[in-house]
């Protein structure tokens, strides 16, 4: 699964807001307007240009400013190397080649971790409101806290059993969370009043999730992920809320290919592969803290704050499941390959 020859980095601190509904247009790939003549050239060889990138990230990323590299697709048909900023008006600072290979520079702003799904819906399906029973977060210092919630991803199937698939930090409060602890749909941030803890809303019980390594940042993970086990008598969908059903088979995320997702803060939204073989160094503060991630996906803006855990598809008939999705932001999304997220609890997608 893991594409070796596929070099993207991506360093960007995210903060997660989980009960946040703004949205906004991600805007074209563009590139200075004194350069618009340069892009011409072609860059065929995909190859030749994640070496350049590779070589020259650290160097961009010492730049005041920049965030990150990856490498894109053109709309001439050619590759060119991204080049990722926190503000806008960066475009005279920057090159406009890198060794031959065109640049273009892509203000992404600051990223948030992932309503309309927000009610109480049985049977449970999948790109609804969930969270943990226990999850009301005090932040020191900052005057309080907040109960939040997530998206049900979809059910997954493992020895005959059905179970909820999201984020570690959806049902495993962080890594911290026992086994057994209730999952509720819809999350706490949905219920009337919010933050109330009602049994009735009990369909899962915690069984399983990848703890999450912290800083030093040598630590590296690759999912954010748990599963929970339905509970007797609770009734499950394996389609989407929104009318779709995923696949059983899954796909590898290529530059360009075209996506769908269902969650429960901004519905059914589409989007397009941008990065892949991404590096994100993630801020889960003020309850949390520093985690970096490999191998991850970057899509253009899809999601918004409580889409956590939704399961992105292929758009078309197929609805192949590519990647978990777990943070974002007004100019981009952040999923990790939904192959990793199966091969680590041993599950598949139940689906068509």
């Amino acid at each position: 699964m893991r594409q070796k020859n596929v070099i993207a980095l991506l360093l960007i601190a995210f903060s997660f807001l989980f009960f946040s509904s703004c949205q906004q247009q991600t805007p074209e790939l563009t590139t200075p307007d004194t350069n618009r003549h340069t892009l011409s050239k072609i860059v065929t060889d995909i190859n030749k240009v994640f070496e350049i990138q590779d070589r020259h990230t650290d160097k961009l990323l010492r730049k005041n400013g920049v965030i990150g590299t990856a490498t894109t697709k053109l709309k001439n048909g050619g590759y060119a190397i991204e080049i990722m900023t926190n503000r806008s008006g960066m475009e005279k600072s920057l090159p406009k080649f890198i060794e031959g290979v065109p640049v273009v520079v892509k203000n992404v702003g600051e990223i948030y971790a992932q309503d309309v799904y927000t009610g109480r819906y049985r049977p449970v399906a999948g790109g609804v409101s969930a969270g943990n029973f226990n999850d009301y977060r005090y932040f020191p210092g900052a005057g309080g806290g907040a109960c939040v919630g997530g998206t049900v991803g979809c059910v997954v199937e493992k020895n005959g059993e059905k179970y909820f698939l999201s984020n570690n930090h959806v049902f495993a409060r962080k890594n911290r969370a026992e086994i057994g602890e209730p999952i509720v749909q819809p999350g706490l941030i949905d219920t009337d009043p919010v933050c109330s803890q009602n049994t009735a809303d009990v369909v899962a019980k915690l069984y399983d999730y990848k703890a999450i390594k912290w800083q030093p940042l040598r630590n590296s993970n690759t999912i954010d992920a748990a599963i929970a086990k339905v509970e007797p008598g609770v009734q499950v969908d394996c389609s989407m809320i929104s009318g779709y059903t995923p696949s059983t088979t899954t796909a590898e995320a290529v530059l360009g290919m075209q996506v769908k997702k269902t969650g429960r803060t901004t519905g059914l939204t589409y989007g397009t592969v941008t990065g892949v073989n991404v590096t994100v160094v993630v801020n889960y503060t003020p309850d949390g803290g520093y985690a970096r991630f490999e191998d991850q996906i970057e899509f253009t803006n899809m999601s918004s704050g409580g889409d956590s855990g939704s399961l992105i598809v292929t758009d078309d008939a197929n609805n192949y499941p590519v990647a978990l999705l777990y943070a974002g932001s007004s100019e981009t999304t952040i999923g990790s390959p939904i192959d990793f997220v199966l091969d680590y609890f041993g599950v598949t997608i139940c689906g068509n």
